[in-house]
């Protein structure tokens, strides 16, 4: 089940094995593109690490937050849950450092890739 989105951090709640928790953690994430700067790399993965600190880096030394190219169309993120949960809620944290504006009038997707025959 794929997620997308153009977020710099989330969680997405659900059940499992009857505990609310945030069923996105660690798991595998995309984006449309990859935003590179000083050998500092924006990954998809930072947006689903756990870590909910809403600045970009720390300057020359670690990023916080996945984020793409800027100036382009269609940004998306996504994270594969690995299986089907009842999803209760998605918190989304957004960067407070720089241009939060940035994310605005987003779409949240849910679907299930999967083909049965």
């Amino acid at each position: 089940m794929w997620v997308l989105t153009f977020v710099l951090a989330i969680e997405i709640v659900g059940l499992l094995h009857g505990v609310r928790q945030n069923v996105a953690l660690n798991k595998e994430s995309r984006q449309s593109t990859t935003y590179h700067d000083r050998n500092l790399t924006g990954i998809a993965a930072l947006a689903n690490d756990g870590d909910t600190y809403q600045h970009y880096e720390i300057t020359n030394v670690k990023v916080f937050c996945s984020h793409t190219l800027v100036n382009q169309q269609e940004q998306w993120w996504a994270v594969d849950l690995g299986q089907t949960y009842n999803i209760n809620s998605v918190t989304i944290y957004n960067r407070i450092d720089h241009k939060p504006e940035r994310l605005a009038n987003i779409y949240i997707l849910v679907y299930n890739p999967m083909v049965h025959t």
